[in-house]
């Protein structure tokens, strides 16, 4: 389907489809909330939604931050291809997995994760952070992490080639540093993780869950020179589009229409309802054909065939509203696509035909000229 939503996007349309269906699980969504969710996406990745501009780039100044990024590169300071971020002691990922692979790959890197640490370190590892081409970030679930979080972050909003690889953390009780941790701040963790990866994947960068995976992904990045963003699944990341759109209102507006028609509480509508509540939902007609031409044949949806009965006689309940409801969505979406063709071609046939005309007409009118001042 080459859908690509984010993990707070599928986080939210579950939230919401719990809500709107008053179910106790947000494990699963059934069909129709599936038919809405895809239906919606789709229709976003056609309109090229943009994406707002954040407050904070809007009200940049010239402060410190920008003084040190500005600053020039001291003499004898080599840059690097790779900048080792992340997740430090008491991990081992950077010496048993990243610095073997990058070196097999004749990549070179920078390793902020020292034996002996002083201060004098700083500006060595900014020089190698603000320099590097990748900053490869690793938020491991045997550290806390909180500093690494907030600085990944804030790199994937800076616009810079972040590779993010998170492991999540196995649950309350959990060691780290030989203590374990609470319930509550395992689950404050967690939430730094997932709204890490929310932000990260709102730039269009994919998180891994693999390092190796990830530094195969470094490689290419850096061999082809293309942005992270254009990783794809048969680099075996997992790709995001568009993940600043929220989906989960779109549901909630249908819940909202078929609730407001459905005055007797049963739970389902007739079909001519079905026509009213669409013109809540888009403010334009769904034709009694139009509707009999979803719903005609399609057993799968009503369960029946319905050719020959009265539509005042047919009932629907939410779930087969919303398939219904995204199957002419996308009827809609076709039938723009076919006449954006067909202007297409049209304009490029009257090409054709209009500019030798133009040319013709041009050289008759100045050999008319001509003529004329002859006389």
């Amino acid at each position: 389907m080459q859908l690509y939503p984010s993990k707070s996007q599928v986080y939210e349309m579950l939230q919401c489809a719990k809500e709107c269906a008053n179910r106790n699980s947000a494990s699963y969504l059934t069909f129709g909330e599936f038919c809405i969710f895809a239906t919606e996406l789709k229709r976003c990745y056609e309109r090229g939604i943009p994406r707002p501009v954040q407050l904070s780039r809007l009200l940049e100044r010239d402060g410190e931050e920008k003084k040190r990024r500005n600053r020039k590169m001291s003499k004898g300071i080599p840059k690097y291809e790779v900048f080792l971020g992340g997740s430090c002691n008491p991990t081992t990922w950077r010496q048993d997995v990243a610095i073997p692979m990058l070196k097999n790959l004749g990549i070179t890197y920078y390793n902020p994760q020292v034996s002996h640490w002083g201060p004098e370190l700083i500006e060595l590892e900014f020089q190698a952070k603000q320099n590097a081409a990748i900053l490869f970030f690793v938020i491991d679930n045997q550290t806390r992490s909180v500093a690494s979080m907030i600085e990944a972050a804030y790199l994937s909003a800076r616009r810079r080639k972040l590779i993010l690889v998170i492991h999540a953390y196995q649950g309350p009780g959990q060691k780290i540093w030989g203590e374990p941790i609470t319930e509550e701040e395992y689950e404050d963790l967690t939430t730094g993780q997932m709204v890490l990866q929310d932000l990260v994947e709102r730039e269009g960068i994919p998180v891994f869950e693999s390092v190796p995976i990830a530094l195969n992904c470094t490689a290419k990045v850096l061999r082809e020179n293309i942005s992270v963003q254009d990783l794809g699944l048969k680099d075996f990341a997992q790709p995001v589009k568009m993940a600043h759109v929220q989906l989960g209102d779109k549901l909630i507006k249908l819940r909202e229409a078929f609730d407001a028609l459905d005055t007797t509480g049963s739970g389902e509508l007739c079909l001519a309802d079905v026509c009213m509540a669409f013109r809540i939902l888009t403010n334009r007609n769904l034709s009694i054909s139009d509707l009999r031409s979803i719903v005609a044949g399609q057993t799968g949806v009503l369960g029946r065939e319905v050719k020959d009965i009265p539509l005042e006689q047919l009932n629907v309940n939410f779930e087969q509203f919303c398939a219904i409801v995204a199957e002419f969505k996308c009827c809609e979406s076709e039938t723009h696509r076919l006449w954006e063709l067909v202007l297409a071609k049209t304009t490029r046939l009257l090409e054709t035909v209009v500019s030798p005309l133009t040319k013709v007409l041009g050289i008759s009118y100045v050999s008319c000229q001509h003529r004329d001042l002859q006389h």
